[in-house]
């Protein structure tokens, strides 16, 4: 039986009264309420007692388990130091990003603003071009009607003088016989 089981069967059948949790600080981790040294010393013994009774698997991972340290107030405020600093370096990227984002946008803006003059010049154009051919082809339709009406004028004209030959030419051939 190791030291873990002796201990964990030693315990009183009744369940042990549980103390609510300490507050957490900010960041999310509790700070140790055991000192360094004292808890060190209480890891030492109990995992060199559990290295005696251990078989070799667990003696390898009971000698990685020794390495582990502690990790102190200054180290968390250190690791949480850190995180900050590398947040802010990504803020920083993020925002000169964001920066390029918008110059490249801005250009773009112009550009389309150019074309957008361009093609606002050409609509007008456009746009007095097809009133002058409007102007023109009412010109047109006039000038057809108008033309229209001299040639059945001019139709009339030499009907009347076909008819007026025709009518001489009568006369004559009835005078001549």
């Amino acid at each position: 039986m190791s030291l873990w089981d002796a201990a964990i069967s030693a315990t009183p059948s009744a369940p042990p009264q549980r103390k609510p949790d300490p507050p957490r600080p900010r960041g999310g981790r509790l700070k140790p309420s055991v000192s360094t040294a004292q808890s060190s010393d209480l890891e030492q013994s109990l995992l060199a007692a559990e290295q005696e009774v251990a078989s070799p698997q667990e003696s390898a991972l009971l000698s990685r388990i020794s390495s582990v340290r502690l990790v102190s107030e200054a180290d968390l405020v250190e690791e949480e130091a850190r995180d900050r600093a590398e947040a802010f370096q990504r803020i920083n990227q993020d925002v000169h990003h964001i920066r390029e984002c918008f110059s490249d946008l801005q250009g773009l803006v112009q550009e389309q603003g150019e074309s957008v003059s361009q093609i606002e010049g050409d609509i007008e154009s456009a746009h007095s071009r097809t009133e002058n051919a409007v102007d023109q082809l009412l010109k047109a339709a006039s000038y057809q009607k108008g033309g229209f009406s001299c040639v059945i004028w001019a139709l009339a004209i030499v009907s009347g003088i076909l008819a007026l030959a025709a009518f001489l030419a009568v006369i004559y051939a009835k005078i001549a016989l």
